[in-house]
């Protein structure tokens, strides 16, 4: 396949690829993968500060944390981003499993649960959205 079909169709997965194989010093990828790199962060960091930014959608005010949800829930007298997060949560619950074995999470990672071969905490960040057809609320 030619290079140039491969810049045309993934240029941001092909620059990933050059860097990750230390090939960018090439003269096939010197001139435009340190470009296409600078155009990917640009338009992750557009998004990004889009998302903090917005507080409401279609006129219902759209949480950024758990708590925040709850709160809103309260305040508006209904159950919308509760039930939400419950729809969520019991689709990912199985990718979870519990351990009980009477350590708290920061001796859990200090290393203290010898039987946790390649354990790696992983964090999350629920992103809350509102439906345009039914305003129906998702996470």
């Amino acid at each position: 396949m030619k290079l140039k079909d491969l810049t045309d169709s993934k240029p941001v997965e092909l620059a990933e690829y050059a860097v990750a194989n230390l090939i960018v010093n090439e003269p096939a990828f010197k001139w435009w993968v340190p470009l296409t790199l600078k155009k990917r962060n640009r338009v992750i960091a557009k998004v990004k500060s889009k998302y903090w930014r917005t507080t409401h959608k279609f006129g219902i005010r759209v949480p950024k944390l758990f708590e925040e949800a709850y709160r809103i829930d309260e305040e508006n007298g209904n159950s919308y981003w509760a039930d939400a997060l419950k729809k969520e949560i019991s689709k990912v619950l199985v990718a979870w499993e519990a351990y009980d074995k009477g350590l708290t999470p920061e001796e859990i990672r200090a290393g203290k649960a010898p039987d946790l071969i390649g354990f790696q905490e992983i964090g999350c960040h629920m992103i809350f959205d509102v439906k345009m057809s039914d305003l129906l609320r998702k996470c």
